[in-house]
């Protein structure tokens, strides 16, 4: 497996100068080895499910293996894109990743919406080299960052190349989605989620409580949470529960959901204190270390495990 991103200057898109061919024929030389190495060592479909099998056994995996996000008063989850592309590194024989294809100048010298500003063309992608089975997605991202009281265009290039790695974390988990099985993906949840249920039954109390202390950072507190499972005490919530609030907390510590999204309580006006995060890990998002675990977060806290 190989992950691949590419950016191109903000000026442009890369020129097709008699240096960047040879860079163009040395990557094709690359793919083509890369093809001849995949049919030459196909994957073992045994092995890959064992090697799934315990990955997924690891509570650090476990703990980030779901998403979740509020539409329409209802809670949606899914695998992340974490456990995606563990599941791709997995599977093998597998390149995915993002670039960008083409980045068009903007329309005024200085923008004041986000239809005026530089827009890059970027294509995230998986590909199934053994397979030969490649889902490629396209999709614009102006140079804009939107705040509470408006917002403002990008012109650093860091700055747009963060932002377009954000925009493309989750189209490249879809097209890892569509090159590999869909039950392969699902059993990896499922076993990420047994781990959590055979770890927290250990000490449930415990979890709940090390759960509790994660989302306080958010501002998210007790009551909160128990209006979400819908029961009258915190020692009401099982291991349905918690799995699901899991996919909550990683989903606003991306920064992807606010807790407002999950928690009435917290669904008020704020006053504009910087950008507002408008994909998942995004690095404006007001949280620790997106990849951490739970044990992670609350030793940043000072809380104990």
């Amino acid at each position: 497996m190989e992950q691949n991103t590419m950016m191109a200057p903000v000026g442009g898109a890369l020129d097709s100068t008699a240096g960047n061919a040879a860079v163009i024929s040395r990557a094709a030389a690359e793919v083509q080895a890369a093809v001849i190495m995949a049919k030459a060592h196909p994957r073992d479909l045994d092995d890959v499910m064992q090697e799934i099998g315990v990955m997924c056994s690891y509570r650090e995996l476990a703990e980030v293996a779901d998403y979740a996000f509020s539409r329409g008063g209802s809670v949606i989850a899914g695998p992340s894109i974490r456990l995606v592309e563990s599941v791709a590194q997995a599977w093998g024989n597998v390149q995915f990743g993002w670039r960008v294809v083409e980045v068009r100048p903007a329309k005024k010298a200085k923008p004041s919406k986000p239809d005026d500003a530089a827009v890059s063309v970027v294509e995230a992608y998986a590909w199934d080299m053994q397979k030969n089975t490649r889902m490629p997605m396209q999709f614009e991202v102006p140079h804009w960052r939107s705040t509470r009281s408006g917002g403002y265009s990008l012109d650093d290039p860091r700055d747009v190349y963060e932002l377009c790695s954000n925009m493309a974390s989750r189209r490249v988990r879809a097209c890892i989605e569509r090159v590999i099985p869909k039950w392969v993906v699902d059993r990896a949840q499922r076993l990420c989620a047994e781990t959590l249920q055979n770890k927290d039954a250990e000490n449930i109390a415990a979890a709940r409580a090390k759960l509790l202390r994660a989302f306080g950072p958010f501002g998210v507190e007790e009551p909160d949470i128990l209006t979400f499972c819908k029961v009258k005490a915190l020692d009401d919530v099982d291991n349905e529960h918690m799995a699901q609030l899991r996919g909550v907390y990683n989903s606003i510590k991306a920064g992807g959901q606010k807790a407002g999204d999950f928690f009435p309580r917290l669904a008020v006006p704020e006053r504009d204190e910087g950008p507002t995060p408008t994909n998942p890990y995004d690095d404006e998002a007001p949280v620790v270390d997106k990849d951490a675990s739970f044990d992670d977060d609350i030793a940043q806290l000072g809380g104990g495990k």
